[in-house]
């Protein structure tokens, strides 16, 4: 699965907003893609700041398309969004997530 992801040059995800858990768009940006995902919460709620991958609205497949054209025509974009990507999924490593509980619990 390692050598499938790191073939890649961007990822899609095209889910719903009735799904609850993306692992593989955390999987994908722990992974450095460049992702181009439906603005559902789940997606959305990875960072405060959504500069981390481009959003289309759910089931509309011509934006998630223009996104995909979007991304697949900026070499730039693509490299924010890689580097952008990857410190998001670092807040969420387990430690880090531990981390942040207990300071919460704390208080």
């Amino acid at each position: 699965m390692t050598r499938l992801v790191h073939s890649c040059d961007v990822f899609i995800a095209p889910n719903r907003a009735e799904e609850t858990f993306g692992l593989p768009v955390a999987e994908a940006l722990a992974s450095g893609l460049a992702c181009v995902a439906t603005a559902i919460p789940f997606h959305l709620a990875f960072d405060e700041r959504p500069d981390f991958a481009l959003f289309a609205p759910a089931d509309n497949a011509v934006e998630l398309g223009e996104r995909l054209i979007e991304l697949l025509g900026d070499d730039e974009l693509r490299e924010r969004l890689r580097v952008r990507a990857r410190a998001v999924a670092e807040q969420w490593r387990a430690d880090r997530v531990v981390d942040a509980l207990e300071a919460k619990l704390s208080r």
